[in-house]
């Protein structure tokens, strides 16, 4: 991510998030496009953000896998 851009192929593994990147989207934060995912100008003044909120999702994610995979 560190040219703000994710390819399709890393971007494809993020489909769960969708409705999320709608928002964002929406909001002209990022751009989605065949080639992938792009942050946006507007967007690079809240990177940290948008990478935290994935960041605390995947977390989440995990959490709910290991508990699920404990029962």
């Amino acid at each position: 991510m560190c040219n703000l851009q994710l390819p399709a192929n890393v971007a494809a593994d993020l489909a769960q998030d969708y409705d999320r990147l709608r928002e964002h989207i929406a909001q002209g934060l990022v751009e989605m496009s065949a080639d992938g995912i792009r942050v946006t100008d507007e967007g690079r003044y809240l990177l940290a953000h948008l990478c935290a909120e994935q960041d605390a999702f995947l977390e989440l994610d995990t959490a709910q896998r290991r508990l699920g995979s404990s029962r």
